[in-house]
């Protein structure tokens, strides 16, 4: 049982902290695993383990007790989960937008994989006519969806050029301090050029509409 409990979290530190060097290029060869989703197999040892702590506890009135404050605290955890869904409002999002865009707008999504929701939910709501025009990504490379994480700094910088007005959509953009860097640039980037920004907020999704003033 404490096999089964801790080899999985030690092989997920020692994995996520590798990293290789090639060429003088540091490459990073594993993507962070330390998330619950990846550990859900280490449940079962530690309910089972848990449960022979407590059958053991005397007398036993104790062990009932201690019973219940643990069902008690996952109650409070399960009603937190549900009353708080962490499910992205793409649907929202991709509303607002459809319902606002206006012809030459361009749209910039970040990270690139926020396309596949909006898509997704475009074809959902079959507008008449699709007005806007993806600025990044574009042309999606659906087969390399990691080398296409974000536009590429002169992409931001001659975007404003070619489109009256520019839509900005962000999702995951906060999960580390690199992301939020690159988020800051465009944003800067973009209100250079379009100072008046209007923005709404989604669960887990960010819209923000530049134009001029």
């Amino acid at each position: 049982m404490l096999s089964w409990l801790v080899i999985p979290l030690v092989s997920g530190i020692v994995s996520s902290s590798a990293n290789f060097t090639l060429g003088g290029i540091h490459r990073e060869l594993w993507q962070s695993v330390l998330g619950d989703r990846y550990f859900i197999m280490c449940l079962p040892p530690l309910v089972l383990l848990a449960a022979v702590g407590l059958s053991q506890v005397r007398p036993s009135w104790i062990s009932g007790v201690s019973l219940i404050v643990l069902l008690s605290l996952s109650a409070r955890a399960d009603f937190r989960y549900y009353s708080y869904p962490h499910k992205e409002d793409w649907r929202g999002a991709t509303a607002y937008v459809v319902s606002h865009a206006l012809p030459k707008d361009g749209i910039l999504f970040y990270l690139s994989r926020g396309r596949f929701g909006f898509d997704y939910y475009v074809r959902r709501l079959n507008p008449e006519a699709q007005t806007w025009q993806i600025v990044f990504p574009e042309p999606y490379d659906w087969t390399d969806v990691e080398a296409m994480k974000q536009p590429s700094n002169s992409l931001v910088g001659t975007a404003p050029k070619g489109y009256e007005r520019v839509w900005l959509v962000l999702s995951h953009n906060d999960f580390n301090s690199m992301r939020q860097m690159e988020t800051h640039f465009i944003e800067r980037t973009l209100q250079g050029n379009f100072p008046d920004v209007k923005e709404q907020e989604f669960q887990g999704v960010r819209v923000l509409l530049y134009q001029q003033k």
